[in-house]
């Protein structure tokens, strides 16, 4: 008889830090739609993410999602990461905040 090899997991994600200066972006949208379905997809992910509304081109706006802040870069990769695992074909990047943005992050 052979042994069923256990389960492998995901490791957990992790939390989001108050005052964390790094987060995971995963893209701008011009249809908010699109920008709250990849909101609700992190979400199923473990990775709590945020739409931020910006002003661009001939005046219509940019819904740009990024994930909570993290403390360190090395959390907001993780987090980054284990939503590629999840969301196939999602595309993003570690970005890192100004000092003055990290205060209001969270």
């Amino acid at each position: 008889m052979t042994a069923t090899p256990p389960p492998v997991t995901a490791p957990p994600t992790p939390t989001p830090a108050r005052g964390g200066r790094f987060l995971a972006q995963f893209g701008s949208y011009a249809e908010r739609g699109n920008a709250e379905a990849l909101v609700r997809d992190l979400a199923k992910a473990g990775v709590p993410a945020t739409i931020e509304t910006l002003p661009g081109a001939s005046g219509r706006s940019l819904h740009r999602v990024r994930s909570r802040a993290y403390a360190t870069r090395t959390e907001a990769d993780a987090a980054r990461l284990a939503a590629q695992r999840q969301i196939a074909g999602l595309a993003s990047s570690v970005v890192e905040l100004a000092a003055a943005d990290a205060t209001q992050s969270t």
